[in-house]
């Protein structure tokens, strides 16, 4: 059996398309699938101990995103 990839946001804003708690502070994701979604400390209480946990510093998530405006020709450019 494949052993499954858990990820942990925290310590940001986490954006949630939930009206009624717009925004948390951490994001549980495994095997590409948000599992969990609320305040840091209650998402870090949860997780299982193989989880790779990346502290976003203050910035904002925004899981499933997806920019569909871009210019092919800035792509890369620095």
């Amino acid at each position: 059996m494949a052993q499954k990839e858990r990820i942990a946001f925290l310590g940001g804003t986490v954006f949630t398309s939930n009206d009624r708690d717009r925004t948390a502070s951490g994001v549980y994701v495994e095997d590409g699938i948000i599992r969990a979604v609320g305040a840091r400390e209650e998402v870090k209480k949860a997780l299982p101990s193989d989880t790779t946990i990346i502290d976003i510093e203050g910035k904002t998530l925004v899981p499933g995103f997806i920019d569909a405006h871009n210019h092919l020709p800035f792509q890369g450019a620095a």
